[in-house]
């Protein structure tokens, strides 16, 4: 499902973004893209640097509004964008209206800003990691089934042209058949002050790292993916899991790992390794709107570089949603493959445990 999903997805953003009519590869014929409003709630660097930045260029969505509670960013950022503030979601939801919030706030918050944007009856994109919890997943995602309601959660890297032009080559044969995958994401740590060591919001190298290369080595071998080990590990002096990784196999004989954290050189690279050849690609999870990204293709003492033109994949993935959330069998794929990549998070903490 997820695989054929993606795909569909990666097909539509090919499209030139003045269509109106949206081809999704044979799942659905025709799918209207009306002009969704959308507000944003919990601004903090991420979404001022990344996810405020891609609402110019996704000609399906229009910013509404923002609401934090921190006064300052609130008036600066209305500015920047041209758009009202509220100090809290509810009353950003009683006076707008929107017809999606878009929550960006700590991982520890989505449950309950959830919870509030789908019982006002909005549709609800977040930011990863879904929910701190495979239970409150669940929940989340009974209430939007209930209401018809859209849930999506941002996997940007997945929407890049980078991510389909490995899949293509990987489907074409171009490196035999796939013998081993490893992704890595990590990066040095932030000073201790930093938001992301905090248990009190939620914070986990897991839900906020490991997210990304675990996911896409789900997305990647699908349903023959099978969990044979995890571990995830807390440096000490640190209150939240600082790294970890995990190793998978599958029923057609490849094997995977995934590696993230904290206190490391930087390294975001995926390879991918053949029978007759390797793909190599980096930065392959979080990359600069501006930069061609050149993949690897080996092949013995040989190698071919393929340039893989710039894109803004927030944008391309803010875009996306937007087309999901006006299809009602999108809707469902979505809401399915969130809770999928929730579960895959949960079993890899649990295995990690034992």
């Amino acid at each position: 499902m997820a695989d054929f999903f993606l795909c569909a997805l990666l097909d539509w953003v090919m499209l030139t973004s003045s269509r109106s009519t949206v081809t999704f590869s044979g799942m659905v014929e025709k799918s209207n893209i009306q002009l969704l409003t959308v507000g944003v709630h919990g601004i903090g660097a991420h979404a001022r640097n990344k996810l405020l930045p891609a609402f110019r260029e996704s000609p399906a969505i229009h910013l509404t509004g923002i609401s934090t509670r921190n006064d300052g960013v609130r008036q600066s950022q209305c500015k920047t964008w041209n758009c009202p503030g509220w100090e809290s979601l509810e009353a950003m939801l009683a006076d707008a209206s929107p017809d999606v919030v878009l929550v960006a706030s700590p991982i520890g918050c989505h449950f309950e800003d959830g919870l509030t944007v789908l019982n006002a009856g909005s549709h609800l994109w977040s930011e990863k990691a879904f929910t701190s919890s495979e239970a409150e997943a669940e929940t989340l995602i009974e209430i939007a089934l209930a209401q018809d309601l859209a849930v999506c959660v941002s996997l940007a890297p997945h929407y890049h042209p980078l991510f389909q032009t490995v899949r293509t080559l990987v489907e074409d044969d171009e490196i035999g058949k796939v013998r081993s995958i490893t992704a890595h994401f990590g990066f040095p740590h932030e000073t201790n002050d930093n938001m992301i060591y905090d248990p009190a919001l939620g914070c986990s190298a897991l839900l906020n790292v490991g997210y990304y290369p675990l996911v896409m080595i789900s997305e990647l071998l699908g349903s023959e993916i099978t969990l044979v080990g995890a571990s995830v590990i807390r440096e000490d002096g640190y209150q939240v899991d600082t790294s970890g990784a995990a190793l998978f196999t599958s029923s057609s004989g490849v094997t995977a790992t995934a590696e993230w954290g904290y206190g490391r050189d930087y390294i975001n690279r995926l390879e991918i390794i053949g029978q007759t050849g390797a793909i190599v690609a980096g930065p392959v999870f979080s990359k600069p709107n501006h930069l061609d990204i050149q993949l690897a293709l080996r092949r013995q003492n040989e190698e071919r570089s393929i340039k893989v033109p710039a894109a803004n994949q927030f944008a391309i993935m803010l875009s996306a949603f937007a087309a999901a959330t006006a299809d009602p069998l999108l809707r469902q794929d979505m809401r399915e493959s969130t809770l999928e990549h929730q579960r895959l998070l949960a079993q890899v903490a649990t295995m990690a445990q034992q």
